[in-house]
């Protein structure tokens, strides 16, 4: 058989720690995990596992409630990444970076992040670009609700082989960035099945978030056949239902357009 002596875990731990190293010699395969034996230990010896199992493969993604795995040319096409995700308890989340060196996989960002809601959530990573520069950032999500559901996530930009944290990026609810716009939009259902409604518009500039319009919609069926608008800071005024979309975020007009036509035809 062959024995694997995985380092991944030692890297975990410490945030000093900046290589690991994967070693092939002879007999069973051994992974490094916490003394303790419980749910999130051998959660992250399974990851430990998956990585293993999953690390020449050109491209792979792997979530669940506990762990998240993505490997591939995720942030530089001449580089293969891999992300990978974890719970210490069930407050604090790791999150790696490796970069394949020649055989070796490199830690090229870690961090924790405290405290975590994320309940029955599982896309707790995602690689996209975020501020119109056409790389790849890592927006990991750290709060989740299903009330209503929103959530709230830390953003870092990715460029020339750094990761830099955006500042504020945590406050924006369900952060949607737009190429077109090259804007980041946030949506949040204030109740009454939906049809009181707030919005946000924000933009990165540097590595942090500039606040541009956040504003509310209000249709609920109390409202009389009409919709409040108010934009925070300003008066509110009222609109016809059929007309409320071209007062709220472009983005979201299409959305808000159908629901208000459907009121009406109730």
């Amino acid at each position: 058989m062959i024995r694997v002596i995985l380092f991944l875990t030692v890297c975990f731990l410490s945030c000093g720690q900046h290589r690991v190293e994967i070693k092939a010699k002879g007999r069973d395969i051994k992974l490094l995990t916490d003394s303790t034996v419980d749910v999130f230990s051998k959660k992250k010896a399974s990851l430990n596992q998956l990585f293993l199992l999953n690390k020449d493969s050109a491209k792979f993604s792997s979530r669940d409630l506990w762990t998240s795995l993505l490997i591939g040319h995720l942030f530089d096409k001449k580089q293969k990444d891999a992300v990978l995700r974890y719970e210490d308890n069930d407050t604090v989340a790791n999150v790696i970076i490796l970069r394949l060196s020649g055989k070796n996989w490199d830690t090229i960002f870690s961090t924790k992040i405290c405290p975590v809601t994320t309940g029955a959530f599982e896309d707790l990573i995602e690689v996209s670009d975020f501020n119109g520069d056409n790389i790849p950032d890592l927006k990991v999500v750290k709060e989740y609700w299903n009330i209503h559901i929103g959530e709230k996530s830390d953003l870092w930009l990715y460029s020339k082989n750094h990761f830099t944290k955006v500042q504020g990026f945590d406050s924006i609810i369900s952060a949607t960035y737009d190429k077109r716009t090259n804007l980041i939009y946030s949506y949040q259902s204030m109740g009454c099945a939906d049809m009181v409604m707030y919005f946000g518009i924000f933009k990165i500039i540097g590595n942090k978030v500039e606040k541009i319009k956040e504003m509310s919609c209000d249709c609920c069926l109390e409202s009389n056949g009409s919709c409040i608008i108010e934009v925070f800071g300003q008066k509110p005024y009222f609109v016809p239902y059929k007309v409320a979309y071209k007062y709220v975020p472009s983005f979201y007009a299409e959305g808000v357009k159908e629901k208000c036509e459907m009121a009406v035809d109730k």
